[in-house]
């Protein structure tokens, strides 16, 4: 493992180098990533997980079965680490160790936060989870969002996960009609449905609003994205707008406007209902 080390006190640089990086008194071994790390039970515990693996001889963990363990009964406190989770990498593992050792490499681990939130998920260590997630909200535009979404939304990841998903949503409703439906094109089309038709998202009007949902099912339609993707967007424009705050002259616009298929974005029905709500509303 690599030592590039910054400024610390001489007990960090002294654990870090004798205890972590050289394994002086080792008392436990583990085999991860095809290298085998001589480390110390008293840091290991730092990590409920780790601390149930080399107590219990089981790596307790309420992640599913994307990393466990493997005992070597004819070595005495070895064991073996695998996963087939993409994002549990050496880095992340090596980077984890090091906090667990009383060193947070901040600057590399803000350069793998889904990796280092997996690995924290993993091995129980909330603070790790935590600082990820801190610095990913520290930093949200619409390419992190995308990147936040698409990690957390298919994951089941609890509080932390809606936490992130909910605070990515309020992102979207405070700035996401601004940045134009070129910027939607990793959104998933579940979170942008409950997004674009939330009284609480940000656009001038409902004319806009409509306008903006037919430039995203346009620009599905036109990559052949999935069938679902784009009835779920179809859904949304007839029924999550409200179509009797639009002028007549531009509700004519709008029902004009059609796909490359020659489709009607829009429904007639949807805009007949629409006058009549008007008249209903607004006699």
């Amino acid at each position: 493992m690599e030592s590039s080390l910054p400024l610390q006190t001489s007990a960090e640089l002294y654990i870090l180098e004798e205890a972590l990086y050289k394994g002086d008194y080792s008392d436990v071994t583990i085999n991860a990533f095809g290298k085998e790390y001589m480390l110390h039970k008293l840091f290991l515990r730092r990590s409920p997980v780790l601390k149930s693996l080399i107590t219990w001889n089981k790596l307790k963990t309420d992640s599913g079965s994307e990393i466990r363990s493997i005992t070597d009964k004819t070595k005495k406190n070895y064991y073996t680490i695998q996963s087939d989770d993409p994002y549990v990498t050496q880095e992340s593992w090596e980077l984890c160790l090091k906090r667990l050792y009383f060193n947070i490499d901040y600057d590399r681990e803000t350069r793998i936060p889904f990796q280092m939130i997996t690995i924290g998920k993993y091995l129980g260590m909330n603070d790790l989870i935590e600082d990820n997630c801190q610095f990913l909200l520290s930093i949200m535009s619409m390419k992190v969002v995308s990147a936040c979404l698409a990690y957390f939304v298919p994951r089941q990841f609890g509080m932390v996960g809606d936490r992130m998903i909910e605070r990515c949503k309020f992102y979207l409703l405070k700035y996401g009609w601004e940045q134009g439906p070129e910027n939607w094109d990793h959104i998933p089309v579940s979170i942008i449905c409950q997004v674009a038709g939330e009284n609480s998202f940000f656009v001038p009007n409902e004319y806009d609003r409509a306008i903006f949902i037919i430039r995203l099912l346009e620009r599905k339609i036109e990559r052949s994205d999935d069938g679902n993707n784009v009835l779920a967007l179809k859904e949304l424009l007839d029924k999550g707008v409200y179509y009797y705050h639009i002028p007549v002259e531009k509700l004519r616009e709008l029902e004009k406007y059609r796909d490359i298929n020659g489709q009607l974005y829009i429904s007639k029905d949807s805009i007949a209902y629409s006058v009549w709500e008007r008249i209903w509303i607004f006699p």
